[in-house]
């Protein structure tokens, strides 16, 4: 079933390119758009699982399923076993085989947040040895709470002291050298702090910090808050330096194979190459999507989720030019997703179902609130945006005619067009391809 917008007579089409897949020509499509987790694994190499809940490895740059299912989001490697830490469980992914990985469930923790807990290194001499393997924040009581690795809880380590607006704290990680625990808190705190065994805080040389609220992720060696930007954190913090790429809002991983530099986000995989400054590559394919529509120079798109757009002119392997932030979804709420949009200017006329008509705003004027991204038009519900639609006489022919020179074929999901550019949602191959149109 094809969605047109705003169609003429009927045209030939030509093909004029592929957008948001970065598989190798030849290889498999990748079917996760972004990256839940990245991480160091055993025998060394560079594992991560997909939105689509698979696990991957990373190998001379090129992503390859290991064809197994992860049922978490954060990975941990402690440098014997590698974690899956959910909400609600904890499994360990073992390689069973070489290149054989296998889950098996460890343990259930109904009503905890092992997701934001702390995993102990398997370090001798780590000062928290002797009190547990998983060390989480226990809300009510404010304090660390000690769990060994099945799950039992061994008791309370520490109080925290109170923060700001008494914040919660999202993250826990152990910090390499000193192995002291640090904390990230949330919104009003939005701090970094550091911990002794003893609950003594660790204070000067930048401790602690002043940092938006994001969480700590751990690989060879060196500890990573990851934010809006990604932070090495060392003994001295006085002077850091942060990275960013690109508009993400939520990075969930770094890692480097020597030559490669990677960071995992909810957009994809991005990647350095040898010689470049910047991370210009987005490892990852296009999930099926609610709505598509091309507002020269961007092709917008969303997959039930947060409204995303890409240069109508990228590649494949073309990293996003939107964020990832969830102030992008309908009304800046995660129970309705766009089912329809249409231009309006240099904005969108976007269908919110229940949540109604909006009229989408992509770039905001400095200063403005995050909310100003949307703006209602008419109450709910609104499945399509309603107005005139000229049909697109032998649309299912044209593409299938121009499609026909692509060596992997093309199974037509949503389209959308503005003027001569026709972009043509591919569900086979996790993908948008482009087409020009000649008349």
């Amino acid at each position: 079933m094809f969605a047109t917008g705003l169609f003429v007579l009927a045209a030939t089409l030509q093909f004029n390119g592929i957008m948001g897949q970065s598989a190798v020509p030849g290889d498999p499509p990748l079917t996760f758009t972004g990256v839940r987790a990245l991480t160091e694994g055993p025998g060394g190499r560079l594992l991560l699982t997909g939105d689509d809940g698979v696990l991957y490895a990373l190998v001379d740059g090129e992503v390859v399923s290991l064809g197994v299912r992860v049922p978490a989001a954060h990975l941990a490697w402690d440098g014997r076993t590698l974690w899956a830490l959910g909400s609600d469980a904890v499994w360990t992914v073992d390689e069973e085989c070489p290149g054989c990985f296998a889950v098996h469930k460890a343990f259930d923790v109904p009503g905890l947040r092992f997701d934001q807990a702390a995993v102990r290194p398997e370090l001798a001499d780590h000062p928290f040895a002797g009190k547990g393997k998983f060390f989480r924040w226990d809300r009510g009581r404010n304090v660390l709470v000690a769990h060994d690795a099945a799950g039992r809880e061994c008791g309370t380590v520490f109080t925290f002291p109170r923060r700001k607006g008494d914040s919660a704290l999202v993250a826990l990680g152990f910090l390499p050298g000193t192995e002291d625990l640090v904390a990230s808190s949330y919104y009003p705190d939005v701090r970094l702090y550091r911990f002794r065994v003893d609950g003594s805080q660790v204070t000067g040389n930048g401790w602690p910090a002043n940092r938006g609220y994001g969480l700590l992720r751990r690989f060879k060696g060196r500890l990573y808050h990851m934010g809006t930007d990604v932070l090495p954190l060392g003994e001295n913090l006085l002077g850091a330096r942060a990275m960013r790429v690109g508009h993400e809002a939520h990075h969930r991983g770094w890692a480097t194979d020597g030559v490669r530099d990677y960071l995992a986000t909810s957009q994809g995989l991005y990647v350095r190459e040898p010689g470049e400054t910047r991370f210009r590559t987005r490892r990852g394919g296009i999930r099926p999507l609610t709505a598509l529509a091309v507002n020269a120079p961007y092709v917008f798109l969303s997959m039930g989720g947060t409204v995303r757009w890409l240069y109508l002119d990228e590649d494949a392997t073309g990293v996003f030019a939107s964020s990832d932030d969830d102030n992008l979804r309908v009304a800046n709420a995660w129970i309705y997703p766009p089912l329809d949009m249409v231009p309006e200017g240099a904005n969108l006329l976007v269908a919110g179902g229940e949540a109604g008509l909006y009229c989408f705003h992509p770039f905001l004027p400095p200063g403005a609130s995050p909310r100003d991204h949307w703006e209602k038009r008419a109450p709910g519900p609104c499945p399509r945006v309603p107005g005139c639609r000229e049909t697109f006489p032998g649309v299912e022919a044209a593409i299938s005619a121009a499609g026909a020179a692509l060596p992997e074929g093309i199974e037509p999901g949503l389209v959308a067009r503005q003027g001569k550019w026709l972009v043509v949602e591919d569900r086979k191959n996790f993908r948008l391809v482009r087409f020009k149109v000649l008349n």
